[in-house]
C-alpha cells in the first residue's frame, strides 16, 4: 500500500510523481500496489472519500488548504484514521510504503503498528525534523538546529511537543529510504538510528527522455529554463538578477516552466522582470502534463536552479541530465551529489548572483562545453534508471518481510 498525501493528477511537486513512478514500476514488476492519499479541493466536504480505479485501486480523501497548514497540529484525525484502517483491513497488505505525510495524521503510522504492518518511508524533505521541510528558518538562513527549536520559528503550539511526538511515531516506521546522503545525514544527525536509513536515488524513466535533440530555430537562441514549483526558496528572484546581468546578450532567452505557484510569489516575480527590464526575454510556461514534460527539455539548452534551501533530490535536475541538458545550480544540499562542478554543469554559492551569472555566461559562451557537461550528465543519470532503483527498494521490503517471518514462524 503506497501513501501519499496528494499522488498525480492531483499534485504539486516532484515527490508525488516520485510515489507514482515508483507504484507503475512496482506493479510492473508482478506486485498488487494500492494506493491511499489525499487531492486538494476546498470546495469539495472535507475528508469526503472516493475510491478510484485506473491502474491503481486508490482511495483518496478530499483535503483542505487548512489541512496542509505547517502549522496545523493533526497528531490525529479520527475520521482519516478509521478510513484507513479499513483501507488496511480490506487489503492486508505486506508492505505500507509512507511518502509525504504532511496533511495527514500521524496516527497513520499507528494504524500500521497495531496491525504489525512492515513500514518504509521515503523521505522528500526535511519533514520529521524540521515543521517547514525545508531547514529555512524564518529569516530565509539554513537552520543548523536538527531540533526545529530555533527562535526565529513561530509556531502556535510547541515545537518540542511537535518533534517529540512525531519521533516517537516515526521511530515505529521499519525503515527510511533517503534520496540523498545530505538528507541521510541530516536525519541521523536528528537522533534517527543510521541502521534504519538506506540512501537509494529515485528512479528516472530514461526512455521517456530518449533522443531527445534541441529545438533548431535557426535562430541560434540560448534557451536557459527553470522547470517546477514557483515559491521563495526556488531562488527565482536570485535566477532573473543574475539572468538580467546578461541581457545585453540578444542571443539567451529564459523560459519558466511552472507546475504551480504561490498567488503572492508569482506577482513578485513578475514585478522583478519589469523592473530589471527582462520581461520581454522571459517566457512563462504553465502547468505542462507530466506525460509531456520531455517536450520542455527539447526546447531548452540548460537548466537553472538557483534553490536557497538545501534540496533533496530534485526531480528537474534528474530529467534534465536524463535529456542531455547541463545543469547550473546552488552549491547546497542534495543537489552537488547530482551536479558535478565541471563535468555535469555549475554549482555556485546560494543568492551569489554574481557567480551564478558567471556560470550562465560561461556555459553560453561555450557550445562545445554544453555539449560535454549534457553529455556527461547523461552518462551518470544513467545509473539510476527507474527499474533497478525500484528493485532495490523491493529488496528492502523483501528483507523486512523475511525478518519479519524469521520472528514469527507462524506468519
Amino acid at each position: 500500500l503506497v501513501v501519499s498525501n496528494l499522488f498525480p493528477p492531483y499534485f504539486l511537486g516532484g515527490a508525488e510523481l516520485v510515489a507514482y513512478e515508483q507504484a507503475r514500476q512496482i506493479k510492473a514488476l508482478g506486485h498488487n500496489v494500492q494506493i491511499f492519499c489525499g487531492k486538494i479541493n476546498n470546495r469539495i466536504r472535507q475528508y469526503r472519500t472516493t475510491n478510484e480505479r485506473n491502474i491503481f485501486k486508490i482511495t483518496r480523501v478530499n483535503l483542505h488548504t487548512s489541512d496542509l497548514d505547517i502549522y496545523n497540529n493533526n497528531f490525529h484525525n479520527i475520521l482519516i484514521e478509521r478510513l484507513f484502517r479499513e483501507r488496511l483491513m480490506y487489503f492486508s497488505p505486506d508492505i505500507v510504503h509512507f511518502h509525504n505525510l504532511a496533511g495527514f495524521p500521524f496516527g497513520l503510522i499507528d494504524e500500521c503498528n497495531k496491525l504489525k504492518i512492515k513500514m518504509v518511508m521515503t523521505t522528500h524533505d526535511y519533514w520529521p525534523v524540521c515543521i517547514k521541510k525545508t531547514m529555512l528558518n524564518d529569516n530565509g538562513e539554513v537552520c543548523a538546529n536538527n531540533d526545529c527549536l530555533c527562535p526565529s520559528c513561530k509556531s502556535p503550539f510547541s515545537l518540542k511537543e511537535r518533534n517529540v511526538v512525531l519521533k516517537e511515531t516515526l521511530n515505529r516506521i521499519n525503515h527510511f529510504i533517503c534520496p540523498s546522503q545530505y538528507l541521510a545525514n541530516t536525519l541521523i544527525k536528528s537522533g534517527f538510528s543510521s541502521d534504519k536509513i538506506s540512501v537509494i536515488y529515485n528512479g528516472i524513466e530514461l526512455s521517456r527522455f530518449d533522443n531527445i535533440r534541441r529545438r533548431n530555430s535557426g535562430d541560434d537562441i540560448l534557451r536557459l529554463g527553470y522547470v517546477g514549483y514557483l515559491n521563495r526558496h526556488k531562488g527565482i528572484e536570485y535566477l532573473l538578477r543574475a539572468f538580467s546581468f546578461l541581457q545585453n546578450n540578444s542571443k539567451i532567452k529564459l523560459n519558466l516552466v511552472v507546475s504551480g505557484y504561490e498567488e503572492e510569489y508569482i506577482s513578485f516575480v513578475r514585478t522583478i522582470c519589469k523592473d530589471l527590464k527582462i520581461e520581454k526575454k522571459v517566457n512563462f510556461i504553465y502547468r505542462i502534463p507530466n506525460r509531456k514534460i520531455n517536450k520542455i527539455y527539447k526546447m531548452l539548452d540548460m537548466l537553472i536552479l538557483a534553490s536557497v534551501w538545501p534540496e533533496n533530490y530534485p526531480v528537474s535536475i534528474a530529467e534534465a541530465m536524463a535529456s542531455g541538458i547541463p545543469v547550473v545550480a546552488s552549491d547546497i544540499g542534495g543537489i552537488r551529489e547530482l551536479v558535478e562542478h565541471g563535468r555535469t554543469g555549475l554549482l555556485s554559492p546560494p543568492k551569489d548572483i554574481g557567480k551564478l551569472a558567471e556560470n550562465i555566461e560561461y556555459l553560453t559562451s561555450s557550445p562545445q562545453e554544453i555539449k560535454r557537461m549534457g553529455e556527461n550528465g547523461l552518462n551518470k543519470i544513467k545509473n539510476f534508471d527507474l527499474t533497478n532503483q525500484t528493485k532495490l527498494i523491493i529488496e528492502k521490503y523483501n528483507e523486512l518481510i523475511n525478518l519479519a517471518n524469521e520472528n514469527n514462524p507462524s506468519s
